[in-house]
């Protein structure tokens, strides 16, 4: 479903343009309008490989990462594990083209109630994972080691303190949190709509038809939600994520 751009840049194969023909539903819902993800993961350059998207409970975190885990078909690693069993896990990542490390645990704020964790020591340790200057090892249960370049992918936390040294590699922490307008205009952030979102953003290409069926649905959108009784029309769409100070 996605192919590689340069060393280790990632975009949707030509099998997923073609499921996607302009006679196919897009439902018009323009989520990803503001996705901050999207040009890092393409470039695929060192230090913007990866993105860490940080937020409270609730606040729309598993939503964006489960589009794009399933956009580009990638796997999700557990880094919350003892030290020694890691390499079985990274191992997943073998023939992959997208890696999301879900739910990091670390070092809790000041009177912080969430359990501490070892998730961003881990995480530390994979400086040449993160990066994607050199090829790394891995390895699966009964099957040869193979070197390959750790493809990009996205960091997601609750409100831990991230480390200095992984703040250095990836981009962010990017701040998520819910929107007071979400209860009245609700979007499903799944593969459709991220990519409508790319394409209005010229991240991703796309034919001029599909340009045009997405317009014109998004244009269907448009009238559907912001009608004369909305007083939400000065809002600019996915206003819930912002870059942490």
């Amino acid at each position: 479903m996605v192919r590689v751009i340069g060393s280790a840049g990632i975009e949707p194969s030509d099998s997923f343009y073609q499921s996607r023909s302009p006679q196919r539903n897009y439902n018009g819902t323009p989520a990803g309008y503001s996705i901050p993800l999207m040009p890092y993961q393409r470039r695929g350059s060192p230090r913007n490989r990866y993105c860490n998207f940080k937020g409270d409970f609730k606040c729309g975190k598993i939503s964006f990462e489960n589009g794009f885990l399933k956009f580009f078909e990638g796997v999700n690693i557990n880094v919350k594990v003892e030290k020694f069993r890691l390499p079985f896990y990274l191992g997943q990542a073998i023939g992959k083209r997208f890696v999301l490390f879900h739910d990091v645990k670390g070092r809790q704020h000041s009177g912080s109630n969430l359990a501490p964790g070892q998730g961003f020591l881990n995480l530390d340790d994979l400086s040449y994972h993160l990066y994607g200057h050199v090829e790394v090892q891995l390895e699966q249960k009964n099957k040869q080691p193979m070197l390959q370049l750790f493809r990009p992918g996205i960091i997601t936390c609750n409100d831990y303190e991230v480390p200095e040294s992984i703040k250095e590699r990836v981009v962010g922490p990017i701040k998520v949190y819910p929107s007071k307008y979400w209860g009245f205009h609700p979007v499903n952030v799944i593969e459709e709509t991220i990519y409508i979102g790319c394409v209005f953003q010229n991240l991703l290409s796309a034919e001029p038809e599909i340009h045009r069926h997405i317009s014109l649905q998004v244009s269907k959108w448009w009238r559907k939600e912001w009608s004369n009784n909305c007083s939400c029309l000065q809002v600019k769409l996915f206003p819930y994520i912002q870059i942490q100070n």
